[in-house]
This record gives C-alpha cells, structure tokens and sequence, in this order.
C-alpha cells in the first residue's frame, strides 16, 4: 500500500518566508512503501483416528495394576495383578505446520477415564517430548500416551475421557 505525506505545516512556514523575500511557494510530497511478510507460526493437528486407546483390558476380582500405553512406541504393557490385555490399543499423534526453527513447548493434562455407570479410572497422560522443534521445511510431530491405575471395584465397561494438549510458541 502506498502512503502520500504531505508537509502542509512545513510548507506554509516556508511559503510565509518565501513570499517575503519575493519567491514562488510549492507543496512538498512524499511517499513510501509497505510491505508485510506473514506466515502462520504454527498449525496443530490430529487425524480423526488418532486417539488414546487402552483397547480391551480384562480385569479380575483382584485386579491391582497400572495399564500403560507409551507414548513413543505405542506398546501397550502392565504391572500389578488380575490384568491381561486384549489388544486394540493406540496413541495420539500430532503434528506441527509453520515456520522453519519454531520451538513449540508442550503441556498434556486430563482427567480420569469414566463410565456410562459412573465408575472411574484414574488416568495419567504423556507426550513423547516435551518440545518440539520444527524441521527446515516447518514440519514436526509428537504422540501422547497414558498411564491407567486398576483396581478390583472397577465395573466393566467402556470408559472415555479427555486429553487436553497445549502448544506454547
């Protein structure tokens, strides 16, 4: 966008002093340009499949154990008693679009898990970094996973929650 300037304060006190000495007075006008380089700094996203499953979980009366699904291989293990896992599990990916060398700082929060019952599990989640960095291109990606503590009251059944991630740039 062009921008005119004119210097109409300027020019009358020079005008007022030119007439006094017997010259011709004329307006200045000045311009410059602007120009505006934008890019968007970072743009997160994730595929409408790519959620935190636990998949099946087959608990017993004396369940005791923590279920956990690692964020950076995917594999689905356990410790504790009166667990065994029936598959089907799965981590979040995310990934990052914007401008070459961008740190991104990540956060991941969210509660527990809960049934249609009411029952709840308690859940812990983690992403496999904590930062990331964007490639010379502006690319990068990161995955979430969770920890879930069992325990011999659950009642069966299908139990959802929530994640919330954070990217701070």
């Amino acid at each position: 966008m062009l921008k005119k300037f004119k210097l109409k304060n300027v020019a009358v006190i020079v005008a007022f002093g030119l007439f006094s000495m017997g010259l011709n007075a004329s307006t200045v006008t000045g311009f410059t340009t602007s120009h505006a380089n934008l890019k968007q700094l970072v743009n997160m996203t994730t595929g409408a499949s790519d959620q935190i499953n636990f998949g099946v979980i087959y608990i017993g009366a004396n369940t005791n154990a923590t279920v956990t699904l690692d964020p950076i291989t995917a594999n689905l293990s356990y410790s504790g008693t009166g667990v065994q896992l029936g598959g089907g599990s799965s981590i979040a990916k995310f990934t990052f679009d914007g401008s070459a060398g961008a740190v991104i700082n990540l956060s991941v929060s969210g509660g527990n898990l809960t049934s249609s019952s009411s029952s709840t599990i308690p859940a812990t989640y983690n992403a496999s970094v904590s930062s990331v960095t964007l490639d010379e291109v502006g690319s990068g990606s990161f995955s979430v996973g969770g920890v879930l503590t069992l325990t011999n009251n659950l009642t069966p059944g299908i139990y959802t929650g929530y994640v919330n991630v954070t990217a701070s740039y």
